[in-house]
């Protein structure tokens, strides 16, 4: 699997940025080359965390459930039992940012 479908796309990593979510995650993505790189090997002061799957997770609410599409193959969707939204992407990590963004938005968790 590559890297890439593991962690939050760009566009995704920039809006938890905007957001408030601290820029912790092992990966970050470089906007000006978009490509993946380690933080602590990266001293360019424009990035954005690149959120992995497990990092995901560990931000979201206990309740978020995950799963595979039955009527999409090869897409996931999130849902949060607190709430009545669902989001569904290409990949794992993207739903579940997907999701935060949602809960951060909506002021139903802090970042």
């Amino acid at each position: 699997m590559k890297l890439e479908q593991q962690v939050c796309r760009l566009g995704l990593a920039k809006r938890l940025k905007e957001l408030g979510v601290k820029q912790d995650a092992f990966l970050v993505w470089d906007e000006d080359e978009e490509r993946i790189c380690r933080r602590e090997l990266y001293e360019h002061h424009n990035y954005y965390s690149a959120f992995s799957v497990a990092e995901l997770g560990e931000m979201l609410p206990r309740d978020c459930r995950l799963r595979r599409s039955v009527n999409e193959p090869g897409k996931w969707l999130v849902d949060a039992l607190s709430t009545d939204r669902f989001f569904r992407a290409e990949t794992e990590a993207d739903a579940r940012a997907k999701m935060l963004i949602y809960l951060l938005e909506n002021k139903l968790l802090n970042p």
